[in-house]
C-alpha cells in the first residue's frame, strides 16, 4: 500500500509543482497591483487585473484537488502511519486526483450563464428563483469558481429571471448537473418550480445576438446599479430573454451587439 501511495504521490508531483509556481506568479501580480502607481497605468493595469483574477480563479480550484494528496504526503512522512488510515486516504487522494486530471482534460467552458426562470408562468415565483441564486452563487464559490448576478428580468413587477454568470475553470463541467427543473416543495402549497439552463458566455458556440438599450440609472433587485437593458437570443437554443444589468459587459462581453442610447 505504501508502494501504491507513493506512486500517486509521484504521478502528482507535477499538478502540486505547478500550483506552487501559480501561486508564486500570483503572489508577483498582487504585488505589482499594491505599488504606488499601478492604478495610474491604465492599459497595463486591465492585463495585470485579468491576469491575477483568472490565476485566483484557478488557484482555489487547484487547492481543492490537492488537499487530499497533500494530507497523504504527510501521512507518509509519519512513522508509523496506520493501515486503516493510509487506505482511507489513499483512496480519496486517487479521487481527487483523477478528478483533477478529468477537470484539465475536459474543461469545457471556463465561462458560462446559469440561468434560472420560472417553469409555470403562470405561477408567481420571484421569491424563489431570489433563493435559488443565491444558494447556486454559494455552491459554486465553494467549488472555488467567481460567481455573480450578472442581470434579471421582471414580468408585472415581479422577477421572473436571473442570470449568474459563472468564472473558472471546469465552469461548465462541474455545473451541467443543475440542468433542468428545480422545485421547492412549500406546506400546504404546490411545489414551486423552477428551470435551470447552462450557456456557454461565448459567441462562437450558440450565435448569441444582443441588441442593448441605456437606461435611466436605479438601483434594482439583487441591489444592482441598473444602467442597461438587453434583448438577449441564443438562436442555437431558442432562448430569448429581456434582461438588466450594470453594464454592457456583463450583457455580451464580446459578441454580436447592437447599442442604442
Amino acid at each position: 500500500m505504501i508502494t501504491e501511495a507513493r506512486a500517486l504521490v509521484d504521478s502528482a508531483s507535477n499538478r502540486l509543482a505547478g500550483l506552487e509556481n501559480d501561486r508564486r506568479e500570483a503572489a508577483d501580480l498582487l504585488a505589482q497591483i499594491n505599488e504606488p502607481d499601478f492604478w495610474d497605468r491604465i492599459d497595463h493595469r486591465e492585463v495585470v487585473l485579468d491576469h491575477y483574477r483568472a490565476l485566483d480563479v484557478a488557484i482555489r480550484m487547484r487547492k481543492r484537488f490537492a488537499e487530499p494528496i497533500r494530507h497523504l504526503v504527510e501521512l507518509l512522512e509519519e512513522n508509523p502511519t496506520s493501515p486503516a488510515v493510509l487506505s482511507l486516504a489513499l483512496q480519496q487522494a486517487a479521487d481527487s486526483f483523477r478528478q483533477w486530471e478529468d477537470c484539465l482534460a475536459e474543461e469545457g467552458h471556463a465561462e458560462i450563464w446559469m440561468a434560472l426562470s420560472m417553469s409555470d408562468p403562470l405561477k408567481s415565483a420571484g421569491q424563489w428563483i431570489r433563493k435559488l441564486a443565491n444558494m447556486e452563487l454559494a455552491w459554486s464559490r465553494h467549488l472555488g469558481l467567481t460567481a455573480s448576478v450578472a442581470a434579471y428580468s421582471m414580468a408585472e413587477d415581479e422577477l421572473n429571471r436571473a442570470v449568474l454568470e459563472i468564472e473558472g475553470p471546469g465552469a461548465e463541467i462541474y455545473l451541467s448537473m443543475e440542468n433542468g427543473i428545480h422545485r421547492l416543495h412549500f406546506p400546504r402549497t404546490k411545489d414551486s418550480r423552477i428551470r435551470v439552463e447552462i450557456l456557454p458566455n461565448t459567441p462562437s458556440k450558440d450565435n448569441f445576438q444582443v441588441d442593448i438599450r441605456s437606461i435611466k440609472h436605479r438601483r434594482g433587485e439583487f441591489n444592482m446599479e441598473l444602467r442597461c437593458k438587453g434583448r438577449v437570443e441564443v438562436e442555437n437554443r431558442g432562448y430569448i430573454a429581456e434582461l438588466f444589468a450594470e453594464h454592457v459587459g456583463q450583457l455580451f462581453p464580446d459578441g454580436k451587439t447592437r447599442q442604442h442610447k
